[in-house]
């Protein structure tokens, strides 16, 4: 029995959902071999059913699209540590390179000083301190008076390491022998004369502690004994 396309499309969605009785079913296969039309509105409700809405298209879409953006945005907060990582090791490999060289001079007025004193083998020296527990570096130069004399000055400076603290601070012995700093001056700086003054520090600050004809205090005996932690700059 043929029935009319109306019919057989009628009944097209029960096959579809297979919602119906083989009888039916029989019916409309047998309708469906010779008829394009219905062949054709059969193929249209299947991809309807098949396929999902447009709604759940478009959650899909949303939710590839944050997955996305949270994956890239993990990935720039990475690249972000990375680089600030980078720039904190180069500026911590400068800070090694010049930070420990780079000298400020510290005030004497931020110093104890205790007086001079010569030591049994002719050298001379002085017991100082920071008074703000930060370390200091002890800094010796000749200087070259008017008259052609000379002036050894002892500078008290500070490292970038030493003003944040990296390195322990310590009751210092710093000493130095006239006779030696004379002999190495001779030919660059002193030119055949002496050295007459001594001053730590500079300016309206600096302190003298010793000058030629001045005669000095003994050591102490246990500072002779003592082990000195320090060995002086000469410039």
């Amino acid at each position: 029995m043929k029935l009319p396309c109306d019919v057989i499309q009628d009944l097209l969605p029960l096959c579809v959902d297979e919602a119906c009785s083989q009888a039916s079913r029989d019916l409309v296969e047998e309708h469906l071999k010779g008829c394009k039309a219905c062949q054709k509105a059969q193929e249209g409700m299947r991809e309807a059913i098949l396929s999902p809405p447009v709604e759940e298209n478009e959650e899909r879409l949303l939710a590839a699209f944050r997955k996305a953006w949270k994956q890239e945005k993990a990935q720039s907060f990475r690249r972000g540590i990375l680089i600030a990582l980078g720039i904190c090791v180069i500026l911590f490999c400068l800070a090694l390179s010049f930070g420990g060289n780079y000298l400020f001079t510290v005030p004497i007025s931020q110093m104890h000083i205790e007086e001079p004193y010569r030591f049994a083998n002719g050298d001379i020296g002085f017991i100082a301190w920071p008074l703000d527990g930060k370390p200091v570096t002890y800094i010796f130069s000749t200087e070259v008076n008017a008259d052609g004399t000379g002036t050894e000055r002892v500078v008290i400076s500070r490292s970038l390491f030493d003003l944040l603290g990296f390195s322990p601070a310590f009751r210092s012995q710093p000493r130095f022998n006239l006779e030696e700093v004379n002999a190495r001056r001779q030919k660059d700086i002193l030119k055949g004369s002496e050295i007459v003054k001594c001053y730590i520090g500079r300016g309206k600050d600096a302190i003298l502690i010793w000058e030629l004809g001045r005669e000095l205090p003994p050591a102490p005996e246990e500072v002779e004994r003592a082990v000195l932690p320090y060995s002086p700059d000469f410039n």
